[in-house]
């Protein structure tokens, strides 16, 4: 660790400082806009990725990366050192003893003196450009908090979903009860102002998983202003193993969740006494009871017989201490039937929820989320046949909203093929030729942009010079593909990856301008 020397700033916390002639390093850089948090803990192989994003001259001043190791055994304190040597002016490394990502964004919230706080988990990253007009947006705002779209990819960094916020304006403030009827809120797209963080004493439970829905929930609670920016700023990596958000690990890390919906319960007690809107006070109470239900869930996915005690202790404590959230979950079918066997035959339960997994495994390709089982288990009844209903009606409502945004952006003179020809594409394929795809069709049409050829698997046609294939043509020169079927995109973009070497891109992401 050449160049460096260690200052200690409490018992088992050290912060990494480039020794320059005793030049103290809060001279070295202006108060910045943002402060990034990022928690490390063994993640050398995937560090390097997500410092680069942080890693340009023109956030000199603007931007702090406080990267806060908690215990590593590996490399990674080497890897963030080498990162504040080259940018001082960003980069500020802390070495602490392990203590879980509460204990992280605590110590990063007090050393933090950005104007802004952003979580960045250290095996994700963000886009260099969209940081860059995150910063120049944030010299003038001023709301609680400010949200952006992100993206979930996969091992290699290809794009599977990318969240939106939807029916809202960019760059203008909103009260909170106006931008809470349209925006999920999620740790991913969330900044905070530090100055509400610290006005509210907010410190998070220093337990390994789940802190986000504390944050989130803090956030919400205090939050009087919400600004959305368009720019997507997280790329969030998903389907690793030992992600804290897969089934397994929600079982093995059911403690944590059940400290994180016990916080839940208190927020929501909390907002029954103390003077917020209504719109507030049903999200506290619907966040109780979701979690609530969630962690009844997590017990019978466990298969050891000490966990029908844990689901019947919990629900006992609910009936005593918050009966409004033990009513409110008794309306669903599972939970009453495990209160009516008074938490017994607990295996015939066990063995539905596996049920449950195994069918929307078959439905979803192997990946199923703990919000799906939850969906099964205590709205549907189990009854896959209204999943796969619940699924095409998502699928529909999401063609027609992307429908309607992209007239309204018609409406106002922005194309289609404005965006590709500024994106420096000139030759594109239309992949998918239902409505979606013919509609692209005929816009790009009329303008610089040429469409050479379609992709659909069901349709085969030709119309004058243009044809619809079953198959992508690599004898056709193109410098894009996109994708209309939004619902699957994934899935057809890890396809054509296997034949295409061009950019594949969604159509909402034309629609949306990302």
């Amino acid at each position: 660790m050449s160049g460096f020397g260690m200052q200690t700033y409490e018992p088992g916390i050290k912060i990494w400082e480039k020794s320059s002639e005793g030049q103290d390093r809060e001279n070295m850089i202006k108060v910045p806009l943002l402060t990034i948090i990022v928690p490390i803990y063994n993640k050398a192989k995937l560090l390097k990725q997500c410092l680069d994003s942080f890693a340009a001259d023109k956030f000199r001043g603007r931007l702090e990366v406080l990267a806060v190791d908690d215990g590593s055994t590996d490399a990674s304190v080497v890897t963030a050192a080498e990162y504040e040597s080259r940018f001082p002016e960003i980069y500020r490394v802390i070495k602490k003893e392990n203590g879980g990502v509460g204990s992280v964004m605590n110590l990063g919230i007090r050393y933090a003196v950005g104007k802004y706080v952003k979580e960045v988990d250290a095996d994700d990253y963000v886009d260099s450009d969209a940081l860059g007009k995150l910063l120049d947006f944030l010299e003038e705002c001023d709301s609680d908090i400010v949200l952006t779209p992100f993206r979930t990819v996969d091992e290699e960094g290809f794009t599977i979903e990318t969240h939106y916020i939807k029916g809202v304006e960019y760059g203008r403030e909103y009260p909170a009860d106006v931008l809470l009827r349209h925006a999920e809120i999620s740790i991913q797209g969330l900044a905070v102002k530090r100055q509400l963080l610290l006005e509210h004493r907010i410190v998070l439970e220093e337990t390994r998983y789940y802190v986000d829905m504390q944050i989130i929930g803090e956030s919400i609670y205090y939050a009087e202003t919400y600004t959305v920016m368009g720019c997507i700023l997280y790329y969030y990596r998903c389907n690793q193993a030992e992600q804290s958000v897969s089934l397994r690990n929600y079982v093995r890390n059911r403690e944590d969740f059940r400290r994180q919906t016990e916080l839940s319960l208190e927020r929501f007690s909390r907002a029954q006494k103390e003077e917020i809107s209504a719109i507030k006070r049903g999200m506290m109470k619907d966040a109780a009871c979701g979690y609530s239900g969630m962690l009844q869930i997590i017990y019978l996915m466990d298969q050891s017989d000490g966990d029908k005690e844990k689901g019947k202790a919990f629900d006992g404590m609910l009936r005593t201490e918050h009966p409004m959230v033990y009513d409110e979950i008794g309306r669903q079918p599972l939970i009453r039937e495990l209160r009516n066997n008074d938490f017994n035959h607990v295996h015939d339960f066990q063995e539905k929820i596996l049920n449950i997994v195994k069918e929307l495994q078959e439905v979803n390709k192997g990946f199923v989320s703990l919000g799906d089982v939850c969906s099964q288990a205590l709205d549907e009844g189990g009854n896959i046949t209204n999943y796969r209903l619940r699924k095409q009606r998502d699928k529909l409502r999401r063609q027609f909203q992307l429908m309607n945004d992209w007239f309204m952006n018609y409406q106002n003179g922005i194309t289609a093929g404005q965006y590709l020809w500024d994106k420096g594409i000139r030759r594109v394929a239309i992949y998918g030729f239902g409505a979606l795809g013919e509609r692209l069709y005929q816009e790009l049409s009329g303008s610089q942009v040429r469409a050479v050829y379609g992709i659909d698997r069901i349709i085969a046609w030709k119309d004058g010079s243009f044809q619809v294939e079953k198959q992508p043509d690599g004898t056709k020169e193109i410098d894009a593909i996109v994708v209309t079927a939004i619902t699957d995109f994934c899935d057809i973009a890890a396809e054509l990856k296997k034949s295409v070497k061009c950019p594949i891109i969604s159509l909402e992401d034309v629609v949306h301008r990302s």
